[in-house]
């Protein structure tokens, strides 16, 4: 995958994944990582207005850093809009 590149990950995605993983052990590695203040976790960031249908919108980023062996940072991004119900995500052979 090349930095320009989006990817969706559907809930059959990520249970795929999650079959492959130790979740017991992971979350252990991950606090002994905090304990050692080799994680960085920010506060989120916050952003809301009102869409062109007078709808209240937001979103999150939620950010963090995972060092380790891992080295590895992402971010959860949460959008909300009462519309977003009726649409679905494109499709991740569409997404770029």
């Amino acid at each position: 995958m090349t930095n320009d590149t989006f990817l969706y990950l559907t809930r059959a995605h990520v249970e795929l994944i999650c079959q492959q993983l130790d979740p017991e052990a992971l979350v252990q590695e991950v606090f002994l990582l905090h304990a050692e203040q080799d994680t960085t976790l920010p506060d989120e960031a916050y952003l809301h207005w009102d869409n062109s249908a007078g709808q209240s919108v937001r979103s999150l980023d939620m950010p963090g850093y995972l060092g380790g062996a891992w080295k590895v940072a992402g971010t959860k991004i949460i959008n909300a809009n009462p519309a977003n119900v009726s649409r679905q995500p494109p499709p991740p052979e569409l997404t770029v």
